[in-house]
């Protein structure tokens, strides 16, 4: 049996009742040709159409081995008919691709990433670490996907490297403190992200630039990503909201486990509403003097946690609010939701939780306002 890769994003509704695995198979019936299409068809409960539709349906191929050095994008074969398959293509360019392992194409490219690097060293200190395959499953998962988000961002020549000022422009976690935390897992904790470069194995690094079948993570992994990834998004729009109001609180230790309760029950959207309504409560308090600036800061997330058991219990509508100008999603943020989970908005929309994972046919897709 051939394995076919293929973005799981690209696949067409038609084949949407199938699996991953399912489709695979599809592929491989058609190409090797051991059965007719109408009992391909019939075999998979698919609907009747015509063949020429049929090879238009079928998922672009990916290939992990051929990488266009203009666009740093994966190649892909379209089907031409059943047992052929195109020359790997650019999908953006249009043009046939260079293979991995092309010297020339590599070499020039290198040269001019060795320019950058010399006019970027005028202005910082480049520490360069070196990871395993061995050593990157060692890795805690979040840290695993926080390097599967760079490599996803910041692909480089030979598609196993990581050139920190190439990310300069991009906001890769949600808050400060947990970016600290995973820097120094990696050992480099007194490092900037974007003053780094880091070489990592190759076949690894092929695997996390295009997460395939959700990277085989089991749905209770996904979850704890998942929620991970809210908790501390939901913890950066907390300082924020209330920086911008100029209070300040050391609760860290407060904060984070609360949050992490509520998210059991909320999502980030519906908790961003949250805070907001305690926020404006306990800052009223303070401006009409029945509370100093100390006390108002360290009452407001008590408040929040009041706000979410007394919503629940009413069962009161809590609105879900779009995501904050002044936080954009982060690049681990986008990796998980739109390439790794392929649940996209609902990473914020949703509560973490292994049913929304597994859509239920007879459960509202759309969870914009809920209900508890």
């Amino acid at each position: 049996m051939t394995s076919y890769q293929f973005d799981e994003s690209k696949i067409d509704p038609y084949f949407g009742g199938l699996s991953p695995t399912q489709l695979e198979s599809v592929l491989n019936h058609f190409h090797s040709k051991d059965l007719s299409l109408p009992k391909i068809i019939e075999k998979y409960s698919l609907s009747k159409v015509a063949n020429n539709s049929f090879l238009k349906l079928l998922p672009p191929i990916l290939c992990p081995d051929h990488l266009c050095l203009d666009c740093d994008k994966i190649s892909h074969q379209k089907h031409l008919k059943r047992g052929e398959l195109s020359n790997p293509i650019c999908p953006s360019c249009k043009k046939e691709m260079y293979s991995q392992i092309d010297p020339y194409a590599i070499l020039f490219k290198d040269v001019l990433l060795k320019q950058s690097k010399c006019r970027f060293n005028k202005y910082a200190s480049i520490k360069t670490i070196t990871i395993s395959e061995s050593e990157f499953y060692k890795l805690d998962l979040d840290v695993q996907l926080f390097l599967g988000s760079l490599i996803n961002k910041g692909i480089a020549v030979k598609l196993n490297g990581i050139i920190g000022w190439m990310l300069n422009s991009a906001v890769l976690v949600p808050n400060i403190r947990y970016l600290k935390h995973l820097m120094t897992q990696l050992g480099v904790g007194t490092y900037s992200p974007y003053a780094i470069n880091i070489e990592i194995d190759k076949d690894v690094a092929i695997r996390y630039f295009m997460p395939y079948n959700k990277l085989n993570l089991v749905l209770i992994q996904q979850v704890k990503l998942w929620k991970r990834v809210a908790l501390n998004e939901v913890v950066e729009i907390y300082y924020g909201s209330l920086e911008a109001k100029g209070l300040f609180t050391n609760q860290h230790e407060a904060i984070v486990p609360i949050m992490s309760d509520l998210l059991n029950e909320y999502s980030v959207g519906q908790l961003v509403n949250l805070i907001w309504q305690a926020l404006n409560c306990k800052y009223d308090e303070y401006l009409r003097g029945k509370r100093d600036k100390e006390h108002t800061a360290n009452s407001v997330i008590y408040t929040c946690k009041s706000f979410g058991e007394y919503k629940k219990k009413c069962a009161q509508r809590v609105e879900c609010f779009d995501r904050p100008r002044n936080y954009p999603q982060s690049e681990l943020s986008k990796y998980l939701f739109n390439d790794v989970l392929k649940i996209r908005d609902a990473g914020y929309k949703e509560v973490p939780s292994i049913e929304a994972l597994v859509p239920d046919p007879n459960r509202k897709t759309q969870r914009n306002t809920l209900t508890f």
